[in-house]
């Protein structure tokens, strides 16, 4: 996006973002993302061998 606007306004224009809130992850999601970082652990744990 900065480029776009660096381009759009000819180097002029700026931009700023802020934190706005932390949002609960849906359950169905929690279950995937732990599985799948269980699974990079263990191949990680794996090739360390």
């Amino acid at each position: 996006y900065a480029n776009e606007l660096r381009s759009m306004t000819q180097g002029k224009g700026g931009f700023s973002m802020e934190f706005h809130k932390y949002s609960p992850v849906p359950r169905n999601l929690v279950d995937d993302i732990v599985a799948k970082r269980k699974a990079d652990k263990e191949q990680r744990l794996a090739m360390a061998k």
